[in-house]
Protein backbone atom coordinates (compact mmCIF):
# COMPACT_ATOMS: atom_id res chain seq x y z
CA UNK A 1 0.00 0.00 0.00
CA UNK A 2 2.10 2.93 -1.29
CA UNK A 3 -0.49 5.40 -0.05
CA UNK A 4 1.09 5.30 3.42
CA UNK A 5 4.42 6.57 2.09
CA UNK A 6 2.60 9.38 0.28
CA UNK A 7 0.63 10.15 3.44
CA UNK A 8 3.87 10.39 5.45
CA UNK A 9 5.28 12.88 2.95
CA UNK A 10 2.08 14.94 2.94
CA UNK A 11 1.92 15.04 6.73
CA UNK A 12 5.60 16.02 6.93
CA UNK A 13 4.95 18.88 4.49
CA UNK A 14 1.94 20.07 6.48
CA UNK A 15 3.85 20.02 9.78
CA UNK A 16 6.68 22.01 8.13
CA UNK A 17 4.21 24.62 6.86
CA UNK A 18 2.74 24.95 10.36
CA UNK A 19 6.12 26.04 11.78
CA UNK A 20 5.20 29.75 12.08
CA UNK A 21 1.79 28.84 13.55
CA UNK A 22 2.50 26.55 16.54
CA UNK A 23 -1.00 26.88 18.01
CA UNK A 24 -2.88 26.29 14.74
CA UNK A 25 -5.05 23.27 14.05
CA UNK A 26 -5.53 21.95 10.53
CA UNK A 27 -9.23 21.75 9.65
CA UNK A 28 -8.98 20.91 5.94
CA UNK A 29 -6.37 19.49 3.57
CA UNK A 30 -6.86 19.63 -0.20
CA UNK A 31 -4.60 17.44 -2.36
CA UNK A 32 -4.24 16.87 -6.11
CA UNK A 33 -2.89 13.52 -7.32
CA UNK A 34 -1.58 12.84 -10.81
CA UNK A 35 -3.25 9.81 -12.43
CA UNK A 36 0.13 8.16 -13.03
CA UNK A 37 0.58 7.74 -9.27
CA UNK A 38 -2.34 5.28 -9.19
CA UNK A 39 -3.39 6.51 -5.77
CA UNK A 40 -6.58 5.11 -4.32
CA UNK A 41 -8.21 8.14 -2.62
CA UNK A 42 -9.88 6.08 0.12
CA UNK A 43 -6.58 4.41 1.01
CA UNK A 44 -4.71 7.72 1.06
CA UNK A 45 -7.43 9.27 3.23
CA UNK A 46 -7.26 6.31 5.65
CA UNK A 47 -3.45 6.57 5.81
CA UNK A 48 -3.56 10.31 6.50
CA UNK A 49 -6.22 9.90 9.17
CA UNK A 50 -4.19 7.16 10.87
CA UNK A 51 -0.85 8.96 10.71
CA UNK A 52 -2.24 12.34 11.78
CA UNK A 53 -3.44 11.10 15.18
CA UNK A 54 -1.83 13.24 17.87
CA UNK A 55 -0.76 15.94 15.38
CA UNK A 56 -2.30 19.33 14.53
CA UNK A 57 -3.81 17.64 11.45
CA UNK A 58 -5.83 15.11 13.45
CA UNK A 59 -9.49 15.23 12.45
CA UNK A 60 -8.91 17.44 9.40
CA UNK A 61 -11.25 17.06 6.45
CA UNK A 62 -9.25 15.52 3.59
CA UNK A 63 -10.15 16.30 -0.02
CA UNK A 64 -8.35 14.46 -2.81
CA UNK A 65 -8.74 15.54 -6.42
CA UNK A 66 -7.56 13.48 -9.36
CA UNK A 67 -5.31 15.66 -11.49
CA UNK A 68 -5.14 15.47 -15.25
CA UNK A 69 -2.37 13.70 -17.11
CA UNK A 70 0.06 16.24 -18.55
CA UNK A 71 2.83 16.28 -21.12
CA UNK A 72 6.16 18.11 -20.99
CA UNK A 73 8.18 19.56 -23.86
CA UNK A 74 11.79 18.30 -23.85
CA UNK A 75 13.01 21.56 -25.40
CA UNK A 76 11.31 24.42 -23.55
CA UNK A 77 9.88 22.56 -20.54
CA UNK A 78 6.29 23.72 -21.04
CA UNK A 79 3.82 21.49 -19.27
CA UNK A 80 0.51 21.20 -21.05
CA UNK A 81 -2.52 18.99 -21.47
CA UNK A 82 -1.94 15.33 -22.24
CA UNK A 83 -0.40 14.59 -25.58
CA UNK A 84 0.81 11.73 -27.70
CA UNK A 85 4.54 11.36 -28.47
CA UNK A 86 3.99 12.82 -31.94
CA UNK A 87 2.31 15.97 -30.56
CA UNK A 88 3.89 19.36 -31.16
CA UNK A 89 4.57 21.81 -28.33
CA UNK A 90 2.23 24.81 -28.63
CA UNK A 91 4.97 27.12 -27.29
CA UNK A 92 8.14 26.24 -29.22
CA UNK A 93 6.89 23.90 -31.97
CA UNK A 94 9.15 20.96 -31.05
CA UNK A 95 7.59 17.52 -31.58
CA UNK A 96 7.85 14.65 -29.12
CA UNK A 97 6.09 15.71 -25.92
CA UNK A 98 6.60 13.22 -23.09
CA UNK A 99 4.51 12.52 -19.99
CA UNK A 100 5.17 15.07 -17.24
CA UNK A 101 6.41 13.94 -13.84
CA UNK A 102 3.65 12.54 -11.65
CA UNK A 103 3.06 14.53 -8.48
CA UNK A 104 0.98 14.59 -5.34
CA UNK A 105 0.46 18.26 -4.55
CA UNK A 106 -0.77 19.88 -1.35
CA UNK A 107 -3.10 22.45 -2.92
CA UNK A 108 -4.41 23.98 0.30
CA UNK A 109 -4.13 23.71 4.08
CA UNK A 110 -6.93 25.40 6.00
CA UNK A 111 -6.16 26.34 9.59
CA UNK A 112 -8.20 27.27 12.63
CA UNK A 113 -6.43 29.48 15.14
Amino acid sequence: MHEFSFAEQVLEGIITELGPYPEAKVVRIRLRAAPALAIEPASLRFALESLSEGTPAEGAKIEIEKGEAQAECPKCGRIDAPATPDSICPKCGKPGLSPAEAELIIEEIELDG
